[in-house]
């Protein structure tokens, strides 16, 4: 461990981790533990967050030729009808409208539908299409 004078250690702030006291070393800029001399890793969350941030709307952007189109896909809602590009069903979709819900009605509770898509899943007669 880098010895450090008086002075240097009154300026200096330290951080507790898993019960070990830690600080930054003027030598190497580093977070390490103060008896040991081992470095802690930094997390930086706000970099982790705008990336997660970022991965969520790549996942939620859909191919043009996706909207309005219903498909099945091995894996995908145990394999039910859903709105292409997406995981939500066509029987949910259906159970909506069956209930009274307007196409305004249930975009409000998937915004990420278009009407076609909304439009599509109701209407569509498909194999196993209201399950």
């Amino acid at each position: 461990m880098v010895h450090l004078e008086d002075d240097l250690w009154t300026s200096i702030q330290l951080y507790v981790l898993n019960r070990k006291v830690h600080f930054v070393n003027p030598d190497t800029d580093r977070v390490e533990e103060v008896i040991s001399g081992q470095y802690a890793l930094g997390i930086p969350l706000q970099v982790i967050v705008e990336h997660t941030n970022r991965d969520v709307t790549k996942l939620h952007k859909r191919e043009k030729a996706d909207v309005g189109r219903i498909d099945r896909t091995r894996g995908i809602r145990h394999n039910a009808w859903v709105i292409s590009g997406t995981r939500v069903s066509v029987g949910t979709i259906k159970r909506y409208a069956d209930a009274g819900y307007s196409i305004k009605e249930i975009q409000g509770e998937y915004p990420h539908l278009t009407q076609r898509d909304i439009q599509a899943a109701i209407h569509y007669e498909g194999d196993g299409a209201a399950a």
